[in-house]
């Protein structure tokens, strides 16, 4: 019975924490309301005391208080069932105490209606409206039978009666009404709220999405600001290579600078450049940024190409070969030097298509090379490529020069060395008289002059001297630095007029000599007639050289005539040679 009762009396409304505030709020002003009834009635205000009044009061406020300790228990059955009950209750029994039906307290049945109602759900309003009912017609039927004190409940009759349940059902159903709209707008606002929540939850859920792309997003421009950095570091180490070979030109001096620069920039643990021996047999170990590469230079460390290695490999087949983790790779050579090595790139050196070495790159990372590292690193494989190439041309071009300055500075001083004896020159000698030539066999001077302090300055062209420029000094004067190099400045220009002059003597005699020799092959080229072209030719040395017997000595008598003297050149004049002497 018990259950059956719990289980009418029990709404959906009960689990709700708001309705279970509502109720326990509802108790509270009633438990309080009772309270001050109670003290009312007991005398403390004018008017005669009713102790029954009290003790009802006092009753029905413990009832209250007991229920109110249920609804923290989220109990509200026996609550919401006794609320209602008791206020019906309450109020026949005042109205019948007093003026009955018409004593003013009859409005508050409607009001205990709402309150059921409110507990119950619109449903139950018919049940209640009947209870109240049931009330009004005690309190009536107790009006006409006499039992109420106040002469004004005499005039109580059936039509009382009928407008006081009228009215309660009236109140009935304008509290329905409300109550429906009341529920309508509650559902709303439930509807809006679950939609709400959707909303929210949709909002989170966005936010949520919107978060990890965000996070996504800053992990990915992170991931890209990194690799930009790396890649400017990997750029500045290119421009860098690109720096150091364009301003060194010994491998010795440029390699090691690249190793050390792609080792700082890149972050590698070892970078070694290997160059192929004359044999193409054996890739030797030229250049190395670490500890133990420097070690392994010491010692001649080599590999042979297309045996060992992935050095030898890469220089053997012209391509990268690269080893992310060297304990899986078979081509991998181990090194003791190196340890640490977990992963491994070798790269070759190419001049055209001829594979001169290769650069390689070890890492104490697996998997520590990437597309961008390879595309930036063969960029770097073929500078040195080109520094390689570039110092062998510069060391081909420093010989040649050095060979052709050692063979210009030769023929300077052969030229220089035979001109005295062939102009009897020695030199020039300027003096307040002006200015006369030294012969070579009377190049003395007078006795004061021998006396007299100088200084003498090479004249030179070419780090070759070609003779001294002598400058006597007076006794009472001292040369300063300014006369020092206005010295020096005037031998340099004293050499280069001499060399100039010499230059176009000379270029003047071959210029006279090919004309003679062009007269000479006009004159053989008129006749067809062998001995003519003897004679000819016979008269036209002679005449050119000046001398005095020409002869043409067949191959088999020059043997016998090798003590023959050479035909002396014809006198000088002004102690210079002559034209013709100067085409012997």
């Amino acid at each position: 019975m018990l259950n059956w009762l719990k289980n009418i009396l029990t709404t959906e409304g009960d689990n709700d924490p708001a309705f279970i505030r509502m109720v326990r709020n509802t108790l509270i002003v009633v438990f309080c309301v009772l309270i001050l009834l109670a003290i009312a009635e007991s005398g403390v205000l004018p008017g005669i005391p009713d102790y029954d009044t009290v003790i009802t009061l006092s009753v029905v406020a413990v009832l209250t208080g007991f229920f109110i300790y249920l609804t923290t228990k989220k109990i509200l059955w026996p609550g919401k069932l006794f609320l209602p009950t008791a206020l019906l209750f309450s109020l026949t029994y005042f109205i019948a105490k007093e003026n009955g039906l018409h004593d003013v307290s009859v409005i508050g049945f409607p009001a205990v209606l709402f309150i059921a109602s409110l507990l119950f759900g619109s449903k139950s309003l018919i049940f209640w409206a009947v209870f109240a009912s049931t009330c009004i017609g005690f309190v009536g039927y107790w009006d006409m039978a006499g039992y109420t004190p106040e002469p004004i409940a005499r005039t109580t009759g059936i039509d009382t009666i009928a407008i006081g349940i009228l009215i309660i059902f009236a109140s009935t159903g304008v509290i329905r009404v409300l109550l429906k709209r009341f529920e309508e707008v509650i559902s709303t606002a439930r509807d809006n709220e679950q939609e709400q929540i959707e909303v929210n939850k949709e909002l989170r859920e966005l936010q949520r999405t919107l978060e990890a792309r965000i996070e996504e997003r800053t992990h990915e421009f992170e991931e890209a600001s990194l690799q930009n950095e790396r890649r400017a570091q990997q750029f500045e180490a290119t421009s860098l290579v690109s720096a150091a070979i364009s301003s060194i030109r010994s491998l010795e001096e440029v390699l090691p600078k690249i190793t050390e620069l792609i080792s700082q920039h890149f972050d590698y643990y070892h970078v070694g450049i290997f160059l192929n021996d004359t044999d193409n047999e054996y890739a030797i170990l030229s250049a190395a940024n670490s500890e133990g590469g420097k070690h392994m230079i010491l010692r001649g460390h080599q590999l042979r190409i297309g045996e060992q290695g992935i050095v030898g490999y890469a220089i053997n087949t012209g391509e990268p070969r690269i080893a992310l983790d060297v304990g899986e790779d078979a081509v991998y050579f181990g090194n003791p030097e190196l340890p640490n090595t977990r992963s491994e790139m070798a790269l070759p050196l190419k001049i055209g298509d001829t594979v001169v070495g290769a650069l390689d790159v070890q890492s104490v990372e697996a998997s520590a090379f990437g597309e961008g590292d390879i595309s930036v690193l063969s960029l770097l494989a073929d500078q040195v490529s080109m520094a390689i190439e570039n110092a062998r041309l510069f060391d081909q071009a420093r010989k040649s020069i050095a060979e052709s300055e050692a063979l210009y500075r030769q023929y300077l001083r052969q030229a220089w060395n035979r001109l005295p004896k062939e102009q009897n020159l020695a030199g020039y000698r300027y003096n307040v008289r002006g200015a006369s030539p030294i012969d070579v066999k009377t190049q003395v001077e007078a006795p004061e002059e021998q006396l007299r302090p100088r200084i003498s300055v090479p004249i030179a062209i070419r780090g070759e001297t070609i003779g001294m420029l002598a400058v006597q000094v007076p006794e009472a004067n001292s040369i300063g630095e300014d006369q020092m190099d206005l010295v020096n400045a005037v031998a340099e220009r004293v050499a280069l007029s001499v060399e100039n002059a010499r230059l176009f003597e000379e270029t003047t005699r071959r210029a006279e000599r090919e004309r003679l020799v062009s007269d000479i092959t006009v004159k053989l080229r008129s006749t067809n007639d062998p001995d003519t072209m003897i004679e000819t030719a016979l008269e036209e040395l002679k005449q050119a050289l000046g001398a005095t017997k020409v002869q043409l000595v067949p191959h088999t008598l020059q043997k016998r005539e090798t003590n023959q003297q050479p035909v002396e050149p014809a006198s000088r004049s002004n102690g210079r040679p002559s034209r013709k002497s100067g085409q012997k």
